[in-house]
């Protein structure tokens, strides 16, 4: 992943601009009741206004600079982005050479300096929220086509409301800057990440992998095939997947079991509820080992493989649905590895 260093907002000079400006008024209270040796000129009250003016919008920017900071930290944190490095800090000014110049061409030039100090950390900022962004749109489109080939619909159903997932807590848009370059990006970021972390949390209940310790041999595929007890063609609903018998059979996703009882060709049976319509089936079992309204997480044992039922011998059926529908378990246990990256 690319990264950029994050920006460490330093203290700036801030103090010693204000230490001169002190210094400066009294300088100026001096010139205009008479100059004062040393200055380049005496100061007037319209030279301490504008001065005064300048030193509020610096403050105005540094506290500006100093939220983006804040938010970009956490930003950077859900988006992965880490580095070393930071912004440059400004040049302290020391007391002696504030004494030494304490006229209006020593006042410019620190306040020019500190400006340059900030638009050097807005530019950093810019270029920072940028990148968090772009990375956290590309994730977000990434888990998405991973879901749109499960034939899942991850804004649908990742993000609703109503599905119980949770994700990062990101701090609102920054007030007042929500129209400017850095606010619109700040917010396209802050909206990826939010829907890229409902994405991998939805993962906890998509079924992926299989539903054995190792990746068992499949012995019957999904689709139409050949009824081994008529031999006439039958629509098969799952997949037969050959394994010892009594090996334990694992969720392959958190849900609440909806059922755990022998059901006539399915023999002793377990069906998970994994929310978001996805339902999972466990069947020919020999043992049941939860109850119906159980949680259950990935991998908990639900049972042990056996021959109960329409079976011709010791394997397991299992099968995976979507809205009621079934599909081929295959696409979901194919996926696992892929989408592991981003769990």
């Amino acid at each position: 992943m690319k990264t950029l260093p994050a920006a460490r907002l330093k203290i700036m000079a801030l103090p010693a601009l204000m230490f001169a400006v002190g210094l400066a008024i009294g300088a100026a209270g001096m010139g205009l009741l008479g100059s004062k040796p040393g200055l380049a000129r005496p100061m007037v009250a319209a030279d301490l206004g504008n001065l005064a003016d300048r030193l509020e919008i610096i403050l105005q920017r540094q506290t500006e600079l100093e939220l983006r900071h804040s938010g970009l930290a956490t930003l950077s944190r859900e988006a992965d982005i880490t580095g070393g490095g930071g912004t440059p800090g400004l040049r302290r000014q020391s007391a002696a050479e504030s004494e030494a110049r304490p006229d209006l061409a020593m006042l410019e030039w620190a306040a020019h300096a500190i400006e340059r100090g900030l638009d050097e950390i807005d530019s950093v900022q810019q270029a920072e929220i940028e990148t968090i962004a772009a990375t956290a749109r590309a994730d977000r489109k990434r888990l998405a086509r991973h879901w749109a080939a499960l034939g899942l619909d991850p804004y649908r159903r990742a993000l609703d409301p109503k599905a119980g997932l949770g994700g990062p807590y990101i701090p609102p848009p920054l007030p007042g800057d929500s129209d400017s370059a850095f606010g619109m990006a700040y917010e396209a970021a802050r909206n990826d990440l939010i829907q890229a972390a409902a994405f991998r949390k939805f993962s906890d209940h998509v079924p992926l992998g299989v539903p054995l310790a190792s990746a068992a041999e499949i012995m019957s595929g999904f689709g139409i095939r050949r009824d081994p007890f008529t031999r006439s063609m039958a629509m098969h609903g799952g997949v037969d997947l050959r394994e010892e018998p009594g090996a334990p059979v694992r969720a392959t996703a958190a849900g609440r079991i909806i059922e755990a009882d022998w059901s006539g060709g399915y023999g002793r049976m377990v069906e998970i509820d994994h929310g978001g319509g996805l339902v999972t089936r466990y069947a020919h079992l020999s043992r049941i080992a939860v109850k119906p309204g159980e949680w259950v997480e990935r991998g908990h044992i639900v049972g042990r493989v056996g021959s109960t039922g329409r079976s011709t011998g010791p394997h397991l059926h299992y099968e995976t649905h979507i809205d009621g529908n079934a599909v081929n378990p295959l696409r979901f246990i194919r996926a696992a590895a892929p989408i592991s990256r981003y769990r």
